[in-house]
């Protein structure tokens, strides 16, 4: 396994440990039977995972990857090693290829709900670097659907931890172009009391040139509790987005 792949940098020693030793496992070569086997578990295990509650693999997921690092690593490589695997037979397939694609589709989405999965159970986790890291894999996400962008809705309005809020609102502001969340960020100008995350709001509103907000600006400069520094930063906003 190369050692260009995965930066170990950050690993602790049980990880980095367990990925040194990774080095030493010989690949098998595929036997010819290898190919008929492997589809023929693959329809299986599909057949059995449609009938599989998803309240029970969401329980299994959670407990997995909350809070221990060395399996999430382990999940982590043996993720890339069956994708690497079925990339593999697909590459030496001798199916058509109108099969071939419906294969790679159905991997893609397999992997795509895992990785939706570990995401949102991961935003359960009490410690926020792991919070924090659930919302930063919506990156790999291709597609962020409803039941995401509500946890980040969720995530931004109720998290404890600011800086969680933080990474939450910039996820938002990259899915700006649905309508429900830009409703949320002009609701949240008129509720927010973090300085921090107030004047990220006010940056967000001129990155999306959002001129809805301007009232709600108007409105919370009547407050005399606010942040001097806020103030002027709201003042600042609302001139930039009434020009």
């Amino acid at each position: 396994m190369s050692k260009n792949i995965v930066n170990i940098d950050n690993f602790d020693a049980e990880d980095k440990a367990l990925w040194h030793r990774l080095d030493d496992i010989e690949t098998p070569m595929p036997s010819p039977e290898m190919k008929a086997n492997f589809y023929e578990m693959l329809d299986q295990f599909q057949s059995q995972e449609k009938l599989t509650k998803r309240e029970n693999v969401w329980d299994k997921l959670a407990a997995l990857i909350t809070p221990k690092p060395s399996l999430r690593v382990a999940y982590t490589i043996a993720l890339m090693a069956i994708t690497g695997f079925v990339g593999y037979q697909l590459a030496n397939s001798k199916g058509s290829h109108a099969e071939d694609t419906v294969k790679v589709t159905e991997l893609s989405n397999e992997v795509h709900e895992m990785k939706e999965m570990m995401m949102l159970a991961m935003l359960q986790n009490p410690q926020a670097t792991e919070r924090i890291k659930a919302v930063s894999y919506t990156k790999e996400l291709v597609n962020v659907d409803e039941k995401v962008i509500a946890a980040l809705i969720t995530t931004f309005r109720d998290d404890e931890n600011d800086n969680v809020r933080m990474v939450a609102l910039n996820a938002l502001i990259k899915q700006a172009h649905k309508p429900k969340v830009r409703e949320t960020l002009i609701e949240a100008l008129m509720v927010e009391k973090s300085p921090l995350i107030q004047v990220a709001l006010a940056d967000a509103m001129l990155k999306l040139q959002e001129k809805k907000s301007v009232p709600q600006l108007k409105q919370r400069l009547k407050e005399s509790q606010l942040n001097q520094f806020v103030k002027e930063k709201f003042s600042k906003t609302i001139d930039k987005l009434s020009t």
